[in-house]
Protein backbone atom coordinates (compact mmCIF):
# COMPACT_ATOMS: atom_id res chain seq x y z
CA UNK A 1 0.00 0.00 0.00
CA UNK A 2 1.30 3.43 -0.84
CA UNK A 3 1.70 5.96 1.93
CA UNK A 4 -1.55 7.79 2.58
CA UNK A 5 0.06 10.42 4.81
CA UNK A 6 -2.29 9.75 7.69
CA UNK A 7 -0.73 9.83 11.13
CA UNK A 8 -1.72 7.72 14.12
CA UNK A 9 -3.49 10.59 15.88
CA UNK A 10 -5.69 11.25 12.85
CA UNK A 11 -6.49 7.55 12.52
CA UNK A 12 -7.43 7.31 16.20
CA UNK A 13 -9.51 10.49 16.17
CA UNK A 14 -11.47 9.58 13.03
CA UNK A 15 -12.03 5.98 14.08
CA UNK A 16 -13.01 6.93 17.65
CA UNK A 17 -15.74 9.15 16.21
CA UNK A 18 -16.79 6.35 13.83
CA UNK A 19 -16.88 3.75 16.63
CA UNK A 20 -18.96 5.99 18.89
CA UNK A 21 -21.50 7.01 16.26
CA UNK A 22 -21.86 3.56 14.70
CA UNK A 23 -22.11 2.07 18.19
CA UNK A 24 -25.02 4.39 19.00
CA UNK A 25 -26.80 3.45 15.77
CA UNK A 26 -26.22 -0.26 16.38
CA UNK A 27 -27.62 0.06 19.91
CA UNK A 28 -30.69 1.91 18.62
CA UNK A 29 -31.19 -0.74 15.94
CA UNK A 30 -30.94 -3.51 18.54
CA UNK A 31 -33.62 -1.79 20.64
CA UNK A 32 -35.81 -1.30 17.55
CA UNK A 33 -35.63 -4.99 16.62
CA UNK A 34 -36.48 -5.90 20.21
CA UNK A 35 -39.54 -3.63 20.23
CA UNK A 36 -40.95 -4.38 16.77
CA UNK A 37 -39.25 -6.27 14.00
CA UNK A 38 -41.92 -5.03 11.57
CA UNK A 39 -41.04 -1.41 12.36
CA UNK A 40 -37.36 -2.23 11.98
CA UNK A 41 -38.12 -3.93 8.67
CA UNK A 42 -39.92 -0.82 7.43
CA UNK A 43 -37.42 1.72 8.78
CA UNK A 44 -34.25 -0.30 9.19
CA UNK A 45 -32.21 0.37 6.14
CA UNK A 46 -32.92 4.07 5.66
CA UNK A 47 -32.85 4.81 9.38
CA UNK A 48 -29.87 2.66 10.40
CA UNK A 49 -27.86 1.28 7.49
CA UNK A 50 -27.91 4.51 5.48
CA UNK A 51 -26.30 6.58 8.23
CA UNK A 52 -23.74 3.83 8.90
CA UNK A 53 -22.74 3.87 5.24
CA UNK A 54 -22.43 7.65 5.39
CA UNK A 55 -20.28 7.51 8.51
CA UNK A 56 -17.92 4.99 6.92
CA UNK A 57 -17.75 7.08 3.74
CA UNK A 58 -16.83 10.17 5.75
CA UNK A 59 -14.20 8.27 7.74
CA UNK A 60 -12.72 6.73 4.58
CA UNK A 61 -12.52 10.17 3.01
CA UNK A 62 -10.78 11.67 6.05
CA UNK A 63 -8.33 8.75 6.07
CA UNK A 64 -7.72 8.83 2.30
CA UNK A 65 -9.05 5.28 1.93
CA UNK A 66 -11.21 4.19 -0.95
CA UNK A 67 -11.78 0.55 0.10
CA UNK A 68 -12.27 -1.40 3.28
CA UNK A 69 -9.01 -3.19 2.48
CA UNK A 70 -7.12 0.13 2.51
CA UNK A 71 -8.86 0.97 5.80
CA UNK A 72 -7.66 -2.33 7.32
CA UNK A 73 -4.17 -1.79 5.88
CA UNK A 74 -4.03 1.63 7.51
CA UNK A 75 -4.84 0.02 10.85
CA UNK A 76 -2.18 -2.58 10.23
CA UNK A 77 0.45 0.09 9.68
CA UNK A 78 -0.14 1.36 13.25
CA UNK A 79 -1.07 -1.93 14.88
CA UNK A 80 1.95 -1.93 17.16
CA UNK A 81 0.08 0.68 19.26
CA UNK A 82 -2.35 -0.65 21.86
CA UNK A 83 -4.86 2.17 21.35
CA UNK A 84 -5.05 1.36 17.62
CA UNK A 85 -5.58 -2.33 18.43
CA UNK A 86 -8.36 -1.39 20.85
CA UNK A 87 -10.10 0.78 18.24
CA UNK A 88 -9.83 -1.97 15.66
CA UNK A 89 -11.41 -4.38 18.12
CA UNK A 90 -14.23 -1.92 18.84
CA UNK A 91 -15.01 -1.31 15.17
CA UNK A 92 -14.96 -5.07 14.57
CA UNK A 93 -17.36 -5.57 17.51
CA UNK A 94 -19.71 -2.95 16.04
CA UNK A 95 -19.63 -4.77 12.68
CA UNK A 96 -20.31 -8.11 14.37
CA UNK A 97 -23.12 -6.61 16.46
CA UNK A 98 -24.73 -5.18 13.31
CA UNK A 99 -24.51 -8.60 11.64
CA UNK A 100 -26.11 -10.20 14.71
CA UNK A 101 -28.96 -7.67 14.67
CA UNK A 102 -29.65 -8.40 11.01
CA UNK A 103 -29.60 -12.15 11.65
CA UNK A 104 -32.00 -11.72 14.57
CA UNK A 105 -34.33 -9.54 12.50
CA UNK A 106 -34.11 -11.94 9.57
CA UNK A 107 -34.98 -14.87 11.80
CA UNK A 108 -38.01 -13.06 13.21
CA UNK A 109 -39.16 -11.86 9.78
CA UNK A 110 -38.60 -15.08 7.89
CA UNK A 111 -40.90 -17.24 10.04
CA UNK A 112 -38.59 -20.15 9.33
CA UNK A 113 -38.52 -19.75 5.54
CA UNK A 114 -34.81 -18.99 5.53
CA UNK A 115 -33.85 -22.42 6.72
CA UNK A 116 -36.19 -24.13 4.25
CA UNK A 117 -35.23 -22.34 1.05
CA UNK A 118 -32.30 -23.30 -1.12
CA UNK A 119 -31.52 -22.61 -4.76
CA UNK A 120 -34.15 -24.36 -6.85
CA UNK A 121 -36.67 -24.68 -4.02
CA UNK A 122 -40.18 -23.53 -4.86
CA UNK A 123 -40.88 -20.34 -2.97
CA UNK A 124 -43.81 -20.18 -0.55
CA UNK A 125 -46.47 -18.19 -2.37
CA UNK A 126 -47.90 -16.61 0.78
CA UNK A 127 -44.68 -14.79 1.68
CA UNK A 128 -45.04 -11.00 1.79
CA UNK A 129 -42.98 -8.88 -0.60
CA UNK A 130 -42.97 -5.17 -1.32
CA UNK A 131 -44.20 -3.91 -4.67
CA UNK A 132 -41.78 -1.05 -5.36
CA UNK A 133 -44.22 0.53 -7.81
CA UNK A 134 -46.88 1.03 -5.17
CA UNK A 135 -44.83 0.50 -1.96
CA UNK A 136 -47.51 -1.95 -0.84
CA UNK A 137 -46.88 -5.32 0.76
CA UNK A 138 -48.39 -8.12 -1.32
CA UNK A 139 -47.88 -11.86 -1.54
CA UNK A 140 -46.01 -13.69 -4.27
CA UNK A 141 -49.32 -15.37 -5.10
CA UNK A 142 -50.80 -11.94 -5.92
CA UNK A 143 -47.98 -11.33 -8.37
CA UNK A 144 -48.30 -14.55 -10.38
CA UNK A 145 -49.58 -13.89 -13.88
CA UNK A 146 -48.63 -10.22 -13.94
CA UNK A 147 -47.16 -9.07 -17.20
CA UNK A 148 -43.45 -8.16 -17.20
CA UNK A 149 -42.87 -9.39 -13.67
CA UNK A 150 -39.34 -8.88 -12.39
CA UNK A 151 -38.48 -10.08 -8.91
CA UNK A 152 -35.40 -8.79 -7.11
CA UNK A 153 -34.67 -10.41 -3.78
CA UNK A 154 -32.32 -8.35 -1.65
CA UNK A 155 -30.40 -9.61 1.32
CA UNK A 156 -28.82 -7.31 3.86
CA UNK A 157 -25.09 -6.94 3.78
CA UNK A 158 -22.68 -5.30 6.13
Amino acid sequence: MESKSVDKETLCSVVRELVDKVGDIVQNAREAVGKSVETFKAEGFPKYLGPIIGLYATAFSKLNCSTYEEFRDLFQSFFQHIDVQDLFEEITENDNDWDDILKEADKKISDGFGSQLTVGTEAPLDINVTDVGSSKDITLRDMIGQENLVLVFLRHSA
